[in-house]
Parts: structure tokens; C-alpha cells; sequence
């Protein structure tokens, strides 16, 4: 898996406190997924071809891997527009929220899509991708983070 810098030069940044949306308009912190697992928050939308691409990887992989936490962030689209472009592509996915305004993209330095971040147990970054992520890429990172 590619890595890229982010915010580089700096300490390893955690899971920020964003709020952001749920698909039902349930306000959330984006810090409310640290801890006790390690999390993978996927930056995407669904007019972004190489995000639709690697969308299969992400579903079958929160399968295969139960004890990791996969957060699918949606940047700026509507829940109308979510929903319905993961029902067309017969998606599911346990974690699917709203950044409206692109704000984590924001705190983390990332101006494309799609971008891939994995925190450890501790909420603490430790691996990042921007681009399309492989199934191959995607779930050899997970079997080095996977406790």
C-alpha cells in the first residue's frame, strides 16, 4: 500500500472530535470510532470513479474482518444521493456517514478521492492512502493492524 504524507513533519494525528451526519441525520463525532478497535474511515462519493471501484473491497473486507471498524465518509453529497447509489450497487456497510462541508478531509491534508485512513487501538493514524485502494493492497494492511 502507497502511503502519502499527511500534515507531514508533525506527531501522528488521532481520530479528530468532527461532528458529522449519519444516513438519518444523527449528529456524531468522527472520535466517537477510536479506541478498543482499530478503525479504517474511508474519504469517498459516489460520482468518483475509482472510489466506486474499490467499493467491493471495503464491503468484503468489514466481513472478513469483524473486530475492525470501518467508517464509509461520504464527502458532501446528500443521504438521498448515498443511499441511493449504494442501494443501485447492492452496498452494505454497518458505518456510513455525512462530512457536508469536507472537514476531516480538511484536518488531515487531503484534497482527492478517494483517501484511505487506519487508526490502531489508540485512534492514532498509522497508515494512510490516497487513490484507489486493491483488494490485495487493502487487506494486507489489514492483517498487519488486525490485533
Amino acid at each position: 500500500m502507497t502511503s502519502f504524507a499527511l500534515n507531514a513533519g508533525r506527531e501522528a494525528p488521532l481520530i479528530p472530535d468532527i461532528t458529522i451526519e449519519q444516513l438519518d441525520g444523527e449528529q456524531k463525532s468522527l472520535n466517537q470510532f477510536a479506541g478498543e478497535n482499530v478503525t479504517v474511515v474511508n474519504l469517498w462519493a459516489s460520482w468518483c470513479p475509482p472510489c466506486q471501484r474499490e467499493m467491493p473491497a471495503f464491503e468484503k473486507s468489514e466481513q472478513q474482518y469483524p473486530e475492525i471498524r470501518f467508517v464509509m465518509l461520504n464527502q458532501q453529497e446528500s443521504a438521498e444521493t448515498i443511499e441511493k447509489f449504494l442501494a443501485e450497487n447492492q452496498l452494505t456497510f454497518d458505518h456510513v456517514l455525512i462530512d457536508k462541508t469536507g472537514k476531516v478531509a480538511d484536518a488531515f491534508g487531503a484534497y482527492g478521492l478517494p483517501v484511505t485512513l487506519f487508526f490502531d487501538q489508540q485512534g492514532t493514524l498509522v497508515e494512510s492512502h490516497m487513490g484507489e485502494v486493491s483488494a490485495a493492497s487493502l487487506s494486507a494492511t489489514l492483517k498487519q493492524l488486525s490485533p
